[in-house]
């Protein structure tokens, strides 16, 4: 059956034909159900243009000042792996978890952007040559 998987922190999701997720956070961020439907929503919704080329995506989520609230102090690290070209990494910080994880997969979907860009203008060199 195709569903959530869970493992202590790290979550991996199988909801798409080919595009993994997997989320993790540190201990300083609650592991609730809603943030990783959160993720799993934004992810899929961000990259679903080019979810046939993703296969996997992972998502770390940390707080790095969990002592204190300091502005800035959220961290996400988002890494694309699309067939045939080395793994896209992001990162953003931000103030807050949501903030956070919206300014990563904005990152992430420029980063896919540009690499599906190039791809298609290879393509058409090669087929004029």
């Amino acid at each position: 059956s195709i569903g959530a998987i869970r493992a202590s922190s790290e979550h991996v999701f199988l909801k798409d034909f080919k595009m993994l997720i997997q989320f993790s956070t540190d201990h300083h961020i609650g592991h609730h159900p809603s943030l990783h439907d959160h993720v799993d929503a934004l992810v899929r919704k961000t990259l679903h243009p080019f979810r046939s080329h993703i296969t996997r995506v992972d998502v770390h989520l940390t707080d790095e000042n969990a002592h204190a609230n300091h502005a800035n102090d959220k961290r996400c690290v988002m890494e694309a792996r699309l067939d045939g070209v080395q793994p896209l990494v992001v990162t953003a910080t931000a103030s807050n978890v949501a903030a956070v994880l919206d300014a990563a997969s904005r990152k992430l979907r420029r980063s896919v952007v540009r690499v599906e860009a190039k791809r298609r203008s290879r393509r058409v060199r090669t087929r004029l040559v």
